[in-house]
């Protein structure tokens, strides 16, 4: 295989070099590589929403859970239903609903965590306001 393909195919050409690994080595570096994964999104988003919201931490959390929401979703769907040998029109109709359940689950996820740090931002006066004291 050539030499520049092979590092975009890490997880399938490599199988049988981190097989060998301990157990616990694998988990260690799947757990670390999945937070990686899952957090990489929020913290990004993080940067720029930390500027104009307070609280912003909570995205990356909700953006995290998203996730396993919309994956979890995709996972309980999928895998039971494609099946090796099956029509097109039905493994792309099983495909289309997995992935509308974790569109729906991830939206579901960061909309709730939308609308918690809307509601946590601090009331801003409007300038025809008057404080009375």
């Amino acid at each position: 295989m050539d030499s520049t393909i092979r590092p975009l195919m890490r997880p399938s050409t490599t199988a049988t070099e981190w097989a060998g690994w301990p157990p616990a080595v694998r988990i260690t570096v799947a757990i670390a590589l999945f937070a990686t994964l899952l957090l990489s999104i929020g913290v990004a988003q993080w940067l720029v929403l930390r500027r104009v919201v307070a609280h912003a931490w909570w995205w990356i959390v909700g953006t995290s859970l998203g996730w396993i929401a919309g994956l979890a979703a995709f996972f309980a769907v999928a895998p039971p239903l494609w099946q090796e040998g099956q029509p097109m029109p039905i493994a792309l109709l099983v495909g289309v609903l997995a992935g509308a359940l974790m569109a729906v689950a991830m939206a579901t996820a960061t909309g709730l965590t939308w609308l918690r740090l809307l509601k946590a931002q601090p009331r801003r006066r409007r300038p025809d306001e008057v404080a009375i004291a």
